[in-house]
């Protein structure tokens, strides 16, 4: 069976509605024993620009963040298009050019300081319990809708999921990894939300075994769960534990 429903996540605009429908066919049959043909096929799709790619790079993000079971079959054909798709020109002389791989890393990184800065600043008329229980709506998109995750928490943790994913593929850097983890729960004047623990706890389970392959990921690991540790002690005003049983 195909890992989930279809893929209406977002629009892609394509030069014509064939690819367009061909693509969306494609994504919304893949499943962990059809990758290999999935990417042959997409592969063989024409791109007319690098505007193009990117929405197709959106769309395939996009529905590894609402069907997080999905998670390893998409990076798995993430990482077969990084070498399979084709570039475009730079836009700028001097430049790198446009791939799919560095497109697909801009909207994880997009993607990261959206929900991160969603995080940090909440909206004022709901607070972080709030914030964990309500179901989103979904958001139109030129007149389409995207489906969403149940929770930001959930939507978070996708995220973080997919990451790790693409990280024990060597698609993602170590530094990159350090750099999410602190920004979730390595700024000590600050504690960290309840959420931010959790896609850290997400995350690490992802790439735990791998960082623990590599000296530096060795350090970097002891230092993420030095830091879970110190939290998974702290209380809250009831003497309850104040973060999520995943850090216990």
């Amino acid at each position: 069976a195909a890992c989930g429903g279809p893929a209406e996540l977002t629009l892609v605009t394509l030069a014509t509605f064939g690819e367009e429908h061909r693509v969306r066919g494609l994504l919304d049959e893949i499943r962990a024993d059809n990758v290999e043909a999935t990417a042959r096929q997409l592969s063989l799709v024409e791109f007319q620009s690098a505007e193009e790619l990117e929405a197709f790079a959106r769309l395939l993000f996009a529905k590894a963040i609402a069907e997080p079971s999905c998670s390893e079959t998409c990076a798995e054909l993430m990482d077969m298009l990084g070498t399979r798709c084709q570039e475009f020109p730079p836009a700028d002389e001097g430049t790198k050019p446009v791939t799919f791989s560095r497109l697909l890393l801009n909207v994880c990184q997009g993607e990261f300081e959206r929900l991160f800065e969603s995080l940090d600043h909440p909206p004022q008329a709901h607070d972080e319990g709030q914030a964990e229980t309500e179901t989103p709506k979904p958001l139109a998109d030129d007149g389409q809708q995207r489906v969403q995750p149940r929770t930001l928490s959930d939507e978070l943790c996708a995220c973080m999921r997919l990451v790790g994913n693409l990280f024990v593929r060597r698609k993602i850097a170590i530094k990159v990894i350090g750099q999410i983890m602190h920004d979730l729960i390595g700024v000590k004047d600050k504690p960290p939300t309840r959420i931010m623990v959790d896609g850290a706890c997400e995350l690490l389970q992802h790439v735990g075994v791998v960082l623990a392959l590599t000296p530096h990921g060795k350090v970097l690991l002891a230092q993420f769960c030095s830091r879970l540790t110190r939290l998974k002690q702290a209380k809250d005003c009831t003497g309850g534990a104040l973060y999520p049983e995943r850090t216990q």
